[in-house]
């Protein structure tokens, strides 16, 4: 062999080159991560994917976890701000605006299904007068008609009878029989209150309150027994919700121990519009 091609071999090698001086031996040039993805065959590239997606799937519990501590770490150390520090300070001498105050709770006995009932005038100051038939027969007053009527015991008896049947009250609201003792009668189903005239309501309100709280039921008129006078009131709430208003104005027949033969009201009545 050559000294030429000695000097070559021993540059090949990585000896000496032809000026004697040592040089490092070529790089070998490596193959990329492409071309051995070509080389691969099609098993072998079907196994290297799902050894990819069995170490994502397995790394992805790790990174969910570590997200959500790092999420809590950062809500510890970062509060939001305290009531101290979120209160607003006012300019000086300006107040802090007070909180809007809640309206009081309805008081009891006030809510709609008690409110205060309107009425309207249905007629004022009509006279009517209660008879004293021999007994047994009857004289009635029936406010809301208005009316007054007779009735013989008969008719009084089938009038009770019929009311008795249908669980509602007779339709008159006073009555006014028995000749001996005289006995003026609030029939059933209503409320009354007798008043003395310095007591008497003048307004329908207040004659129904009047009547809510009395008490009157029946009065024996006789002369010996008399416990009505001239301009006694009476406040009735009939058996429909009107308010009545009835003044005695008159006793008529006057023997001594007898009832009076006639009662004389002067009457005003208001009917209920709510």
């Amino acid at each position: 062999m050559s000294t030429s091609g000695a000097a070559r071999n021993s540059t090949d090698d990585g000896t000496q080159g032809e000026d004697g001086a040592s040089h490092p031996p070529t790089p070998v040039p490596k193959p990329s991560i492409r071309s051995r993805w070509a080389r691969l065959t099609t098993a072998d590239k079907i196994s290297a994917l799902g050894l990819v997606a069995g170490f994502i799937a397995a790394l992805f519990p790790v990174v969910t976890w570590l997200a959500g501590d790092s999420d809590d770490d950062s809500a510890g150390k970062n509060p939001g701000p305290s009531a101290s520090a979120s209160r607003q300070v006012n300019p000086p001498g300006t107040s802090t605006p007070s909180a809007p105050v809640a309206p009081p709770p309805d008081t009891p006995g006030e809510t709609a299904s008690t409110a205060p009932a309107s009425y309207r005038v249905a007629y004022k100051n009509e006279p009517m007068t209660l008879g004293l038939g021999g007994s047994p027969d009857v004289f009635a007053i029936d406010f809301d008609a208005p009316s007054v009527r007779h009735y013989s015991e008969e008719e009084w008896n089938g009038l009770k009878s019929d009311a008795e049947e249908t669980g509602s009250p007779i339709e008159p609201d006073l009555s006014y029989s028995n000749s001996f003792w005289g006995n003026l009668t609030l029939r059933d189903g209503r409320n009354a209150a007798q008043l003395r005239p310095e007591q008497a309501a003048d307004t329908a309100e207040a004659c129904a309150r009047r009547a809510q709280l009395g008490g009157f039921r029946s009065a024996a008129l006789r002369k010996t027994e008399e416990k009505l006078r001239v301009k006694t009131v009476f406040c009735i709430l009939t058996d429909k919700g009107n308010v009545v208003r009835a003044q005695i104005t008159r006793f008529a027949g006057d023997d001594f121990g007898h009832p009076p033969s006639q009662i004389e009201f002067t009457t005003t009545m208001w009917s209920r519009t709510g």
